[in-house]
Protein backbone atom coordinates (compact mmCIF):
# COMPACT_ATOMS: atom_id res chain seq x y z
CA UNK A 1 0.00 0.00 0.00
CA UNK A 2 1.07 3.45 -0.85
CA UNK A 3 3.23 5.55 1.70
CA UNK A 4 0.32 8.63 2.86
CA UNK A 5 1.01 11.74 3.62
CA UNK A 6 -1.44 14.51 5.74
CA UNK A 7 -1.26 18.44 5.07
CA UNK A 8 -2.96 20.42 6.82
CA UNK A 9 -4.26 23.50 4.55
CA UNK A 10 -1.62 26.76 5.50
CA UNK A 11 -3.24 29.99 7.42
CA UNK A 12 -6.18 32.05 6.85
CA UNK A 13 -7.09 35.56 8.31
CA UNK A 14 -9.40 34.15 10.73
CA UNK A 15 -7.63 31.58 12.15
CA UNK A 16 -4.92 33.62 12.93
CA UNK A 17 -7.59 35.64 14.96
CA UNK A 18 -8.38 32.80 17.73
CA UNK A 19 -12.11 31.64 15.52
CA UNK A 20 -13.01 28.31 14.85
CA UNK A 21 -13.21 27.54 11.03
CA UNK A 22 -15.28 25.11 9.56
CA UNK A 23 -17.28 25.53 6.40
CA UNK A 24 -16.31 28.97 6.15
CA UNK A 25 -14.60 29.32 2.56
CA UNK A 26 -11.46 31.80 3.56
CA UNK A 27 -8.06 31.42 1.70
CA UNK A 28 -4.80 31.95 2.45
CA UNK A 29 -3.45 35.30 4.44
CA UNK A 30 0.23 36.54 3.52
CA UNK A 31 1.50 34.48 6.01
CA UNK A 32 -0.45 31.32 4.45
CA UNK A 33 0.93 31.95 1.06
CA UNK A 34 4.66 32.02 2.76
CA UNK A 35 3.88 28.85 4.46
CA UNK A 36 2.34 26.94 1.04
CA UNK A 37 5.30 28.40 -0.79
CA UNK A 38 7.63 27.12 1.69
CA UNK A 39 5.98 24.06 2.03
CA UNK A 40 6.42 23.20 -2.04
CA UNK A 41 10.13 23.90 -1.47
CA UNK A 42 10.31 21.28 1.31
CA UNK A 43 8.17 18.69 -0.49
CA UNK A 44 10.12 19.29 -4.60
CA UNK A 45 12.02 15.88 -4.12
CA UNK A 46 9.33 13.85 -2.74
CA UNK A 47 8.06 11.44 -5.01
CA UNK A 48 4.50 12.46 -5.55
CA UNK A 49 2.10 9.96 -7.40
CA UNK A 50 -0.83 12.03 -6.44
CA UNK A 51 -2.67 14.77 -4.35
CA UNK A 52 -6.15 14.55 -2.91
CA UNK A 53 -7.24 17.87 -1.41
CA UNK A 54 -10.69 19.20 0.20
CA UNK A 55 -12.54 21.66 -1.91
CA UNK A 56 -12.31 24.48 0.20
CA UNK A 57 -10.32 27.51 -0.67
CA UNK A 58 -7.22 26.95 1.64
CA UNK A 59 -6.85 23.60 0.97
CA UNK A 60 -6.85 23.76 -2.63
CA UNK A 61 -4.42 26.80 -2.50
CA UNK A 62 -1.99 25.59 -0.19
CA UNK A 63 -1.92 22.29 -2.97
CA UNK A 64 -1.85 24.27 -6.22
CA UNK A 65 1.90 25.27 -5.11
CA UNK A 66 2.50 21.85 -3.96
CA UNK A 67 1.30 20.60 -7.68
CA UNK A 68 3.27 23.53 -9.90
CA UNK A 69 6.35 22.29 -8.01
CA UNK A 70 5.63 18.59 -8.67
CA UNK A 71 3.95 18.76 -11.72
CA UNK A 72 0.17 17.47 -10.39
CA UNK A 73 -3.23 18.06 -11.17
CA UNK A 74 -4.87 18.52 -7.80
CA UNK A 75 -8.04 15.73 -7.28
CA UNK A 76 -10.89 17.29 -5.07
CA UNK A 77 -12.52 15.04 -2.81
CA UNK A 78 -16.20 15.97 -1.93
CA UNK A 79 -15.52 13.81 1.59
CA UNK A 80 -12.76 16.17 2.50
CA UNK A 81 -15.17 19.03 2.90
CA UNK A 82 -14.37 20.97 6.16
CA UNK A 83 -16.59 20.24 9.45
CA UNK A 84 -20.12 21.30 9.31
CA UNK A 85 -19.98 23.60 13.17
CA UNK A 86 -22.91 24.72 12.85
CA UNK A 87 -23.24 27.77 15.44
CA UNK A 88 -19.72 27.15 16.53
CA UNK A 89 -18.47 27.96 12.93
CA UNK A 90 -16.39 31.77 12.68
CA UNK A 91 -17.28 31.85 16.68
CA UNK A 92 -14.25 32.53 19.01
CA UNK A 93 -12.86 29.28 20.35
CA UNK A 94 -12.30 30.83 23.91
CA UNK A 95 -16.07 32.33 23.68
CA UNK A 96 -17.35 28.37 22.76
CA UNK A 97 -15.37 26.80 25.29
CA UNK A 98 -16.93 29.79 27.75
CA UNK A 99 -20.39 29.50 26.64
CA UNK A 100 -21.07 25.82 25.58
CA UNK A 101 -18.38 23.82 26.97
CA UNK A 102 -20.74 21.13 28.11
CA UNK A 103 -22.24 20.78 24.42
CA UNK A 104 -18.51 20.93 22.85
CA UNK A 105 -17.16 18.22 26.00
CA UNK A 106 -20.35 16.32 24.61
CA UNK A 107 -19.17 16.39 21.02
CA UNK A 108 -15.55 16.26 21.79
CA UNK A 109 -16.26 12.60 23.81
CA UNK A 110 -19.44 11.34 22.14
CA UNK A 111 -18.65 10.49 18.29
CA UNK A 112 -22.46 10.52 17.47
CA UNK A 113 -23.37 13.80 19.28
CA UNK A 114 -23.37 16.59 17.15
CA UNK A 115 -22.40 20.39 17.34
CA UNK A 116 -25.16 22.73 17.37
CA UNK A 117 -26.64 22.73 13.87
CA UNK A 118 -23.68 21.02 12.15
CA UNK A 119 -21.84 17.24 12.46
CA UNK A 120 -20.49 14.65 14.63
CA UNK A 121 -17.61 13.35 14.71
CA UNK A 122 -18.97 9.97 13.69
CA UNK A 123 -20.27 11.54 10.68
CA UNK A 124 -16.54 13.15 9.56
CA UNK A 125 -15.19 9.62 9.56
CA UNK A 126 -17.51 8.00 7.62
CA UNK A 127 -17.75 10.75 4.42
CA UNK A 128 -13.85 11.40 4.68
CA UNK A 129 -12.37 7.80 5.68
CA UNK A 130 -14.46 5.94 2.92
CA UNK A 131 -12.51 8.39 0.70
CA UNK A 132 -9.27 8.03 2.04
CA UNK A 133 -9.43 4.15 0.99
CA UNK A 134 -10.52 4.37 -2.20
CA UNK A 135 -7.61 6.83 -2.75
CA UNK A 136 -5.66 4.09 -1.20
CA UNK A 137 -6.86 1.18 -3.33
CA UNK A 138 -6.00 3.44 -6.34
CA UNK A 139 -2.15 3.46 -5.61
CA UNK A 140 0.40 1.01 -6.50
CA UNK A 141 2.10 -0.03 -3.20
CA UNK A 142 5.40 1.89 -4.25
CA UNK A 143 3.31 5.42 -4.71
CA UNK A 144 2.94 8.74 -2.58
CA UNK A 145 -0.79 9.86 -1.88
CA UNK A 146 -0.60 13.56 -0.26
CA UNK A 147 -4.16 14.47 1.05
CA UNK A 148 -4.76 18.69 1.71
CA UNK A 149 -7.67 18.50 4.43
CA UNK A 150 -8.67 20.61 7.61
CA UNK A 151 -7.01 19.60 10.56
CA UNK A 152 -10.54 17.89 11.69
CA UNK A 153 -10.77 15.62 9.01
CA UNK A 154 -7.37 14.69 9.21
CA UNK A 155 -7.38 14.11 13.37
CA UNK A 156 -10.63 11.76 12.35
CA UNK A 157 -8.69 9.81 9.65
CA UNK A 158 -5.94 9.29 11.77
CA UNK A 159 -7.83 7.45 14.14
CA UNK A 160 -9.46 5.37 11.41
CA UNK A 161 -6.00 4.80 9.87
CA UNK A 162 -4.38 3.97 13.84
CA UNK A 163 -7.44 2.06 14.39
CA UNK A 164 -7.88 4.05 17.77
CA UNK A 165 -11.45 5.49 19.18
CA UNK A 166 -12.95 8.20 17.17
CA UNK A 167 -12.72 10.15 20.85
CA UNK A 168 -8.97 10.38 20.46
CA UNK A 169 -9.50 13.02 16.97
CA UNK A 170 -8.58 16.16 19.25
CA UNK A 171 -5.82 14.78 21.12
CA UNK A 172 -3.51 15.44 17.75
CA UNK A 173 -2.43 18.79 18.22
CA UNK A 174 -1.79 19.98 14.38
CA UNK A 175 -0.13 23.95 13.23
CA UNK A 176 -0.88 25.26 9.82
CA UNK A 177 0.37 23.58 6.64
CA UNK A 178 1.54 20.61 8.83
CA UNK A 179 3.75 17.61 7.68
CA UNK A 180 2.47 13.80 8.75
CA UNK A 181 3.58 10.47 7.48
CA UNK A 182 1.70 7.11 7.49
CA UNK A 183 3.90 4.06 6.14
CA UNK A 184 3.50 0.14 6.53
CA UNK A 185 4.40 -1.51 8.81
CA UNK A 186 5.63 -3.96 6.94
CA UNK A 187 4.04 -4.68 3.15
CA UNK A 188 1.23 -6.77 4.40
CA UNK A 189 0.86 -4.72 7.96
CA UNK A 190 -0.84 -1.85 9.48
CA UNK A 191 0.34 1.91 8.69
CA UNK A 192 2.23 3.39 11.56
CA UNK A 193 2.47 7.08 11.85
CA UNK A 194 6.22 7.89 11.18
CA UNK A 195 5.81 11.50 11.36
CA UNK A 196 3.38 14.07 12.91
CA UNK A 197 3.18 17.95 12.58
CA UNK A 198 6.33 18.89 10.54
CA UNK A 199 6.30 22.53 10.35
CA UNK A 200 10.09 22.43 10.48
CA UNK A 201 10.16 23.92 7.15
CA UNK A 202 8.54 27.02 8.47
CA UNK A 203 11.28 28.31 10.51
CA UNK A 204 13.34 30.52 8.55
CA UNK A 205 10.86 32.07 5.67
CA UNK A 206 8.51 32.55 9.03
CA UNK A 207 11.12 34.41 11.16
CA UNK A 208 11.53 36.70 7.27
CA UNK A 209 8.61 37.36 7.50
CA UNK A 210 7.63 38.24 10.62
CA UNK A 211 10.50 37.25 13.73
CA UNK A 212 7.80 34.73 14.54
CA UNK A 213 8.67 30.33 15.49
CA UNK A 214 5.46 28.78 13.55
CA UNK A 215 3.59 27.10 16.36
CA UNK A 216 4.90 28.97 19.30
CA UNK A 217 1.97 30.22 21.46
CA UNK A 218 0.56 34.19 21.50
Amino acid sequence: MPKIVFVRPCETQTQDQGLMVGRTDLDLNETGHTQAGALAQYMQSWPISRIAVSPMKRALSTALYLCEENNRIPQLISGFQATDLGEWDGKPKQFVLEKDGARFERWRTEPDFPCPGGESIRNIYRRSFCELVDLVALCEPDELLVIIAPAMILRVMTCGILDLPLTHALSFALNHGAVSTFTRLYPSGPYQMSRWNDISYQYEPMLALDGSFPGELP
